[in-house]
């Protein structure tokens, strides 16, 4: 195959002209889960612009030596050719995937800054999990289910339902469209106009904001939390692993209550995920992330009772979105049948006339 040799003059010509969240990912700075991924985007990205595909070879061969390297094999020019041609054939739609992104990250910004107390951990539960529905569906307008919050959460249905509505209260969220039975509900990201515009400059996409919420709401899905409490999760989440943190301090970052902070820490100890020394001021505590393993949580669910409950939620959800199927399509054949009943009476009495 032969090896197409990019001009440098005109790499270096154009390249300004790419957003900087672009050339972060072809710096291989970027939080998609492979470098092929962030080289379609980026070749996405940059057809949008008018650039061609020799203009980012010598980027796009960074990528994807960084991808042999992750694949745990050796990089030559046959697979370099290969990588770079079939990311630049699946980039054909001219489009601009940052955009969306912009204003996700503007918007998980907007939420890190958020003062959620104690009893508000659902509100930054749901919102975590709505942040990641639009980071998945790649759009500031996400679809929004009470079911898939209620199962990514660990929350109640009502719990979810009542934390969607007070985002849009607190303006986070903003109504596109109401479910109508077949579809979900859609919401908008706030807070994002600026990102868009340009006017705002927000984080690149190799970081995710400077919330702990998204580690909190992985482990609170998890059956050793639902014992231990959501709280746990995010006293447990916002602890560090090399510098000890006071529960005042705890409560500060978290919005936790310092009572409720040393009794989640009192949790944590128990079971030995967390450590206690001794600092200028009281305690300070260190959490010990080598212990979250997914043996030792199982090991703490099945101490506590609580194993299997995360599996026969799903379970029960996957019945019962099952159920609703069944009669949404018995409720479509009946209303098709009662329309046919309808044409076919009118067309006799046409007929008669």
């Amino acid at each position: 195959m032969r090896t197409i040799q990019p001009n440098p003059d005109c790499v270096q010509q154009n390249r300004r002209n790419l957003d900087p969240w672009a050339l972060a990912a072809l710096e291989g700075d970027h939080d998609y889960r492979t470098h092929y991924a962030a080289a379609c985007a980026v070749a996405s990205h940059a057809r949008a612009r008018g650039w061609s595909q020799i203009q980012l070879w010598d980027k796009f061969e960074g990528l994807a030596r960084l991808q042999a390297k992750q694949d745990h094999r050796a990089p030559n020019d046959r697979k370099i050719n290969r990588f770079i041609s079939n990311a630049w054939k699946l980039s054909r739609q001219p489009s601009d995937p940052f955009t969306a992104r912009k204003g996700i990250n503007a918007a998980r910004e907007y939420a890190a800054r958020a003062r959620f107390t104690g009893r508000q951990h659902s509100l930054a539960l749901v919102l975590e999990a709505v942040l990641d529905y639009a980071t998945q569906q790649k759009t500031i307008t996400p679809t929004v289910s009470v079911r898939s919050l209620e199962l990514d959460t660990g929350l109640g249905k009502s719990t979810a339902a009542r934390a969607l509505q007070r985002l849009v209260a607190l303006d986070y969220l903003q109504p596109v469209t109401k479910s109508n039975g077949e579809h979900a509900s859609t919401y908008r990201l706030r807070h994002t106009d600026m990102a868009l515009s340009g006017t705002h400059k927000v984080l690149p996409g190799g970081t995710k904001g400077v919330s702990h919420l998204g580690l909190s709401t992985e482990l609170a899905r998890t059956d050793a939390f639902r014992a231990l409490g959501r709280a746990a999760a995010r006293v447990f989440a916002a602890l560090d692993q090399l510098e000890a943190l006071t529960p005042r301090e705890l409560a500060q970052s978290t919005g936790l209550a310092p009572k409720t902070a040393r009794a989640a820490l009192r949790e944590l100890e128990a079971v030995g995920l967390v450590q206690r020394h001794k600092a200028r001021r009281g305690y300070g505590w260190t959490c010990r992330p080598e212990l979250a393993t997914p043996e030792n949580l199982q090991r703490i669910a099945l101490d506590y009772g609580t194993y299997g409950t995360q599996e026969r939620r799903e379970n029960t959800i996957k019945e019962q979105r099952r159920y609703w199927g069944v009669w949404q399509a018995a409720r479509k054949t009946a209303r098709q049948q009662q329309q046919a009943q309808r044409t076919n009476y009118l067309q006799t009495r046409k007929a008669a006339a």
